[in-house]
């Protein structure tokens, strides 16, 4: 324990137990602070037929995380494996071995995190718009605005703060020390710019057209930005010089619990602020200096008709095209196949085995559905809304996600994975015609029996998010997957094994392992990413309530209510790794709110009874 930040137990992590067996995760423990100052100032000028708005945002942020966790925390990580209490060739006895080891303190590795500057993340955002909307008949609204975005390059409080490295020279460039300014030299874009445009034009009084497109920007992603990297993060590693071998410190000394921790000896930063990082030491992420936000092209074209019987139908034509979405790339990924580390081009050149990824590159999506409405208005005690999407969303990665193959660029684009085809919901609140007011029942004992019951349900209808299938193959080519290859068209059984069962959901004889006719040699398979559909879902929530009037100011509600009223299982996808033991199995559901598609399931039938009293 060298002070408060350091203090603590050591973590023990023994192989074959729960890790860590004693002491804390790396992750803790974590400093946070995070204040921004916001000025916001809204102007509204009417004018004739036009109502003119427009106003500014300035945003100072000023964010700080002081979290070490690359080297096992700043406590410090002893790590015991089975080697160093067994022999070349003998039989390794689980959770012996390394338990053995554990009681002996013969580590197999100590590893600790330095704090060496406090992260943190500085910067002054600058937010303008104008719009103007235009009554120009008594039919047609036009809307017309402009909004820009200025977003400077982050800086850190202190110099030393932020640390990025050049992929070219194998150097890091330390911000604030000799010639590497404080923003690391990043590009400033002043060109945000992003217009609206809308407009509503009614052809009846039951027909409305509207439409509209608009433009906005993508800020940077993360705010850790550039400050995860070495030397703003150190560690110090000691290994064993052999497989066999205990951790050594230091030429002839042997490390252990009860010696503990040699002191630290942070790496100094030059005055040049120019760093040749080891082959070992992490490079978290590269900020490119000419990274420009992307930006968002949004669009729609709707239809709106009145129609007999309180009903009213919307049919919308809804896209999107995101223009450089922020992807990570890896820059140490292998672009020789099946050669392992020698196929990075990093490796070739400096020796480094790890991944260095770029935040971020851009890469284009795109979102189109047909999205159609019906709803009933509240009359006479219904009201029904049904809604259908037809939609397809496209591109090579998710917003801030990762790329899927590096040789075979092509092959990334395709369904996203949250994409669902078809998606029917139905909801409606129905108050039955019993009780005051309503056509029976009106008083007398019938009134109490059968008034003031309402009852409300929400249907909802899902086709199967995207489906990648894989292989325990190993491709050895860092950063690209290989896909297993199709031979038969793909059955849907519709089985479900369950934790130990032996059903699968497909069909799996019609896939095959990516090997070539001698069956050893690997290959990219003939699938491509998110090319089939996983479970559907269906799931209806009910509910039941009856109001009590006790006089003029009392009023208690008894309510009844179901989700998942059928119990209907939302079953995650099934295994995808051929060769596996359980490929084509479902054994697990999905649980959480349909709306969150990150999730995207339910959890089983749960019914809940609650009494509300207002007065």
């Amino acid at each position: 324990n060298l002070d408060a930040w350091t203090s603590g137990l050591s973590s023990m992590n023994v192989t074959g137990y729960d890790n860590p067996l004693v002491g804390y995760v790396n992750s803790l423990p974590w400093n946070r602070a995070e204040t921004n100052f916001d000025f916001v100032n809204n102007w509204t000028k009417v004018k004739g037929n036009h109502t003119i708005k427009f106003g500014v945002d300035v945003r100072r942020l000023r964010d700080e995380l002081l979290q070490t966790q690359d080297a096992g925390g700043p406590r410090g990580e002893f790590q015991f494996g089975n080697n160093q209490t067994s022999t070349p060739g003998a039989a390794v006895l689980a959770q012996v071995n390394g338990l053995a080891g554990f009681l002996l303190d013969r580590p197999s590795l100590l590893q600790r995190d330095i704090a060496v500057v406090f992260p943190s993340y500085r910067a002054i955002m600058l937010f303008t718009y104008l719009q103007d909307k235009w009554q120009v008949t008594q039919k047609l609204t036009i809307d017309l605005g402009v909004r820009h975005d200025y977003y400077p390059p982050a800086t850190p409080r202190y110099a030393g703060g932020f640390a990025n490295y050049d992929w070219n020279t194998n150097t890091i460039a330390v911000a604030g020390y000799g010639n590497n300014p404080m923003n690391l030299g990043r590009k400033t874009f002043y060109t945000n710019f992003a217009p609206r445009l809308g407009m509503a034009y009614r052809i009846d009084p039951k027909t409305v057209l509207r439409a509209g497109f608009g433009l906005s920007w993508i800020p940077f992603p993360d705010n850790k930005y550039a400050w995860d990297n070495f030397p703003v993060k150190q560690s110090i590693v000691y290994n064993a010089g052999n497989t066999y071998g205990q951790a050594t410190t230091a030429p002839g000394v042997y490390g252990a619990m009860g010696t503990g921790f040699p002191a630290p000896q942070p790496i100094a930063i030059p005055a040049n602020g120019m760093v040749t990082p080891s082959v070992s030491q992490n490079i978290a992420s590269v900020i490119p200096l000419d990274y420009h936000e992307g930006y968002i092209q949004s669009w729609n074209v709707a239809l709106q008709r009145q129609l007999p019987a309180h009903f009213s139908l919307d049919a919308a034509y809804v896209a999107n095209h995101t223009v450089r979405a922020p992807v990570t790339w890896n820059l140490n990924a292998g672009f020789l196949f099946n050669q392992g580390a020698a196929g990075r081009p990093l490796f070739q050149k400096f020796g480094k085995s790890n991944d260095v990824n770029l935040r971020f590159v851009g890469v284009s999506n795109n979102y189109n559905s047909l999205q159609t409405k019906i709803d009933r208005r509240f009359h006479n005690g219904l009201l029904v809304t049904t809604a259908y999407t037809f939609a397809k969303a496209m591109g090579s990665s998710s917003e801030d996600g990762n790329v899927w193959n590096y040789i075979q660029p092509s092959r990334n684009y395709s369904r996203l994975d949250f994409d669902r085809t078809h998606t029917f919901v139905q909801s409606y609140v129905y108050e039955l015609p019993f009780g005051p007011g309503k056509p029976v029942a009106k008083t007398g004992v019938a009134r109490w029996i059968l008034g003031d019951w309402q009852v409300s349900g929400v249907l909802s209808l899902m086709t199967g998010r995207p489906m990648t299938f894989g292989t325990n193959v190993s491709a050895n080519t860092p950063g690209s997957s290989i896909t297993p290859d199709q031979i038969a068209p793909f059955v849907v059984t519709h089985n479900v094994a369950g934790p130990s069962g032996t059903a699968t959901w497909f069909d799996t004889s019609a896939f095959k392992q990516p090997l070539d006719a001698d069956g050893k040699t690997p290959h990219f398979g003939n699938m491509g990413r998110n090319n089939l559909n996983g479970p559907g879902l269906f799931d209806l929530d009910l509910s039941l309530f009856r109001k009590f009037k006790f006089g003029e100011k009392v009023v208690a509600e008894l309510r009844a209510e179901t989700t998942n009223f059928t119990n209907t299982p939302s079953f995650a996808a099934p295994n995808l790794t051929v060769g596996d033991t359980n490929f084509g199995k479902i054994t697990s559901t999905l649980n959480g709110l349909i709306a969150n598609q990150s999730v995207g399931g339910t959890g089983p039938r749960v019914l809940t009874f609650a009494l509300r009293i207002k007065f």
